[in-house]
């Protein structure tokens, strides 16, 4: 259903959750009140009905078709008529997303910049700053760094960092490891470190 990295869609500033049964997808829908929630076209309209009652019921936000390649028209006249608003080709892909949520106006929504102490994550403009100077960094520096930024005053853990930015590569660990060091650089070395290693568990940002 989905193609692409989940660092490619963060580059856009867009995030996706999969989840295979709709009470763990409909919850991750009401924690996000800007999120939108994509149902494949492979659900049968018997069971898409209570789907789009139940998203009425515990969220405002609007509900899009997957559409597999292999979908009728007849189901997609259902899907539209029990209340789905749009759809979107799958298998899902940044370029097909992006396009879907600027058609949105839920898109016109402004991307807010992330503050954690002296350093500024602006996802919307794709810039850190760091004490007020802005720093040049790498798309996945930067993607590492928002997750430290957004998860701060708290640690993030070595696991978590290694499948989220470098799943694809043989050593995640190491890889994680080698990037904190260069955002270090990047950011000063001090006495006090702007990102703190919590040994045997993972990164925090200090402050």
């Amino acid at each position: 259903m989905v193609r692409g990295a989940p660092v490619e869609y963060r580059h856009r500033g867009i995030a996706v959750v999969i989840r295979q049964d709709v009470v763990s997808a409909l919850t991750e829908v009401v924690r996000d009140a800007d999120s939108i929630l994509i149902v494949s076209s492979s659900v049968a309209p018997e069971n898409l009905a209570p789907i789009l009652e139940l998203a009425r019921e515990v969220c405002a936000s609007p509900v899009v078709l997957g559409l597999d390649p292999l979908t009728d028209a007849e189901t997609v006249r259902s899907a539209f008529a029990l209340g789905v608003q749009t759809s979107v080709a799958l298998p899902l892909t940044p370029d097909r997303l992006e396009r879907l949520l600027r058609a949105s106006p839920r898109a016109a929504v402004p991307i807010e910049c992330v503050q954690a102490g002296d350093l500024m994550v602006d996802p919307g403009r794709h810039v850190v700053e760091w004490q007020g100077s802005r720093i040049d960094v790498t798309p996945r520096e930067f993607d590492v760094l928002l997750c430290l930024a957004r998860a701060h005053p708290y640690m993030v853990t070595l696991d978590d960092l290694a499948r989220q930015h470098f799943e694809a590569v043989a050593d995640p660990h190491a890889s994680v490891r080698v990037l904190i060091k260069r955002i270090r650089a990047r950011l000063g070395e001090s006495a006090e470190p702007p990102i703190e290693t919590v040994r045997g568990l993972g990164y925090r940002l200090a402050g």
